[in-house]
């Protein structure tokens, strides 16, 4: 339920907050897609539900009541 609020809250195009954990000094969000996983070809501008690669990042994001947040999503 809170993720649901956190994802309006956030405003996040494309993105839902799947879940949230909280520690001392860092509040961390993994994010989904929320297109169903399909993806759009570099090359031919198609989209499809398969992708050659991915790997996780970690950008951080601004401050939330004085805790770093850092964010936890998949790059295709």
């Amino acid at each position: 339920m809170r993720e649901e609020y956190l994802t309006k809250a956030l405003d996040l195009q494309g993105l839902y907050v799947e879940s949230m954990t909280m520690e001392a000094d860092r509040i961390d969000l993994r994010l989904e897609r929320d297109d169903g996983g399909c993806t759009v070809c570099s090359r031919c501008g198609q989209y499809h539900f398969a992708y050659h690669d991915r790997h996780e990042i970690h950008p951080q994001d601004l401050k939330i009541s004085g805790r770093n947040v850092r964010l936890h999503l998949w790059r295709h």
